[in-house]
C-alpha cells in the first residue's frame, strides 16, 4: 500500500493542472485499493521533431530541436532511470536528454546544436534520429524509434 500511495503522489506531482491532479489521483487510489497492478507499458503517439530555424526541418548551430510526443499515463521524469531522449545524426555519438512534462499527456525533449555535447557539433551533418524511452510510474517501458511527423537534419 506504502508503494502505491508513493506512486500516486509521483503521478500528482507531475501534473501542475489542478483537475488533471484529481483525476490522477482518483485512477491512481483506484488502483490501490483495487489491488490492480500496472504491468502494462504506457504507448506514445503524435511524436513530432522540429527546429526552431526558419525552416523548421533544418537545425544548424544555435538552433533549438524539439521532439514532442503524447502518452497514455503520466512518465516518470525523476529518479531512478526515468524517460529519455537520445538523438543521434550518422556521424555523431547519441546526445541524451530527459523528458519534460509540457500538459495533459504532452511530454517534450529539447536541445540546441552546438551546445555542450561533441554530438551537437553542427558539423555532424545528417538526418537527425532519435530513440525514445517512455518508463511509466510503475516501471513498464517502451521505446519508440524515429517515426511520427516530421524530420530534421542538423548541418552547417
Amino acid at each position: 500500500m506504502v508503494a502505491c500511495a508513493f506512486h500516486a503522489l509521483m503521478e500528482i506531482t507531475q501534473h501542475a493542472n489542478r483537475s488533471s491532479r484529481e483525476l490522477i489521483m482518483a485512477s491512481a487510489m483506484y488502483r490501490c485499493v483495487s489491488g490492480l497492478s500496472d504491468r502494462l507499458p504506457p504507448s506514445v503517439s503524435a511524436i513530432s521533431i522540429v527546429s526552431s530555424h526558419t525552416n523548421a526541418v533544418w537545425a544548424s548551430t544555435g538552433k533549438l530541436v524539439t521532439l514532442q510526443f503524447t502518452s497514455s499515463e503520466p512518465l516518470l521524469l525523476t529518479g531512478g532511470s526515468p524517460s529519455s531522449v537520445a538523438f543521434k545524426t550518422p556521424t555523431s555519438d547519441n546526445v541524451v536528454r530527459g523528458v519534460a512534462f509540457v500538459s495533459g499527456s504532452l511530454y517534450r525533449a529539447t536541445f540546441t546544436v552546438g551546445s555542450a555535447s561533441p554530438f551537437l557539433d553542427p558539423t555532424a551533418d545528417g538526418l537527425l534520429s532519435f530513440v525514445l524511452t517512455a518508463k511509466d510510474l510503475a516501471g513498464n517501458s517502451v521505446t519508440a524509434t524515429t517515426a511520427g511527423s516530421g524530420s530534421v537534419t542538423v548541418g552547417t
